[in-house]
């Protein structure tokens, strides 16, 4: 399994764990579990989408090296 993919999935059953405590724990008063587990469930979720961008931004860098490959063997001009 890809790395990346593996701490995507882990990040987001961390913050839908911390999440479902964070509601349990508000919902029956424990003040101090809710703020932790809020907090984890922020960092989660913010790694979640750390990791999304960086995966969008490799993908594009590799279509846009693609992309300059096909113009450069399609290019009748030849560049010194």
């Amino acid at each position: 399994m890809n790395p990346i993919r593996f701490a995507h999935a882990t990040c987001l059953i961390i913050a839908a764990v911390a999440t479902m405590y964070a509601t349990a724990s508000f919902l029956t008063g424990f003040d101090g579990d809710f703020t932790v587990s809020a907090i984890v469930a922020f960092v989660a979720l913010g790694a979640v989408f750390a990791i999304e961008h960086i995966e969008c931004e490799r993908i594009a860098q590799e279509r846009e090296a693609v992309w300059r490959r096909r113009i450069d063997e399609l290019s009748p001009w030849e560049v010194d």
